[in-house]
């Protein structure tokens, strides 16, 4: 189904795709929506000029008025990930507007069919869940979701957890024939070898190779192997900005799992972020996850929210 440009909404406002240049209203919008749901994350306007929003193709605008007398009273959008399985859905709107779901509705009908023209270019076999994730601060965005026939996805719900950094780093025993180091993959060799590693121990977590690329030209990652000799035991990849310090792709090889390994690269992970003189590490682990969370709380991470993914099928 193809989707004009212009829509006309109701009460005089009309609907349209994000235009060039655009990614500072969208981001002004967002913050101001921070004064009602506080412990949402903050997205900078590079966030808006993705590649995965299509050139604006992805983010439909309510707007009043016309020309630079234009208002944003809203938007929604649609984020193509690599993996086809999921589309990531965000609505925003203003929260002083006097008839906010009208607005609400306008925009995600429209971006409801951009989903769905994006999920018929996928192979027929291939099953995509549209999903949107609020933190509980956000009630009334999850009522919202529910009411249009959302329901909770445990698989993409999670708690983040933070760690002061200022705490000491407590020691942990290396497993016999372990070693924990920096892992360079600079070669198509060694990437290769990362990645065999990765997949074979997350299979429900596959990670493609060119995405993992991707994630490492874009930020400044360190990452850390364990190492059994020739084997890989594990392996943790750490991300610093901002002050804060963030573990991603943590994973232990099945012969390696219930050892140590994993606390191991955890500690490596936080030494990694005190030496960089950063103050908080913070990371993300599924609510299912029960065995993960123990892990870092026994590292000194704690958690401090939850964000509950609603999905549908498309």
């Amino acid at each position: 189904m193809v989707v004009s440009d212009r829509q006309e909404g109701p009460r005089g406002f009309r609907v349209r795709e994000a235009a060039p240049g655009e990614a500072g209203r969208l981001a002004a919008l967002q913050r101001k929506c921070l004064e009602v749901c506080p412990d949402m994350d903050e997205q900078p306007p590079v966030f808006f000029e993705n590649p995965g929003f299509d050139g604006g193709r992805n983010i439909f605008c309510a707007v009043d008025g016309e020309g630079p007398g234009e208002r944003l009273l809203g938007y929604a959008l649609v984020f193509r990930l690599p993996d086809p399985a999921y589309l990531y859905l965000d609505v925003k709107v203003d929260p002083g507007l006097p008839d906010p779901e009208a607005v609400r509705d306008a925009v995600f009908e429209r971006v409801l069919a951009r989903a769905r023209e994006i999920k018929a270019g996928y192979p027929p076999y291939q099953e995509t869940l549209l999903y949107g994730c609020c933190f509980t601060s956000g009630a009334a965005s999850l009522d919202y979701l529910a009411g249009k026939g959302f329901t909770r996805h445990e698989p993409l719900c999670v708690y983040t957890m933070v760690r002061d950094l200022s705490e000491p780093v407590p020691k942990v025993p290396i497993p016999l024939g372990v070693e924990v180091r920096p892992w360079a993959l600079d070669t198509e060799e060694e990437l290769s070898r990362y990645l065999l590693a990765h997949n074979a121990s997350l299979p429900y977590n596959y990670l493609d190779p060119e995405a993992f690329r991707g994630l490492l030209a874009a930020r400044p990652a360190t990452v850390f192997g364990a190492f059994a000799g020739a084997e890989v035991a594990g392996s943790a990849t750490v991300i610093s900005g901002d002050g804060v310090g963030t573990i991603e792709y943590l994973f232990v090889s099945g012969p390696w799992r219930g050892r140590g390994v994993g606390r191991c690269l955890v500690r490596a992970a936080l030494r990694h972020f005190v030496e960089k003189g950063l103050s908080r590490a913070e990371l993300a682990v599924a609510t299912e996850n029960s065995g993960a969370r123990a892990l870092y709380e026994s590292m000194g991470y704690r958690v401090t929210r939850e964000a509950v993914s609603l999905a549908m099928h498309l």
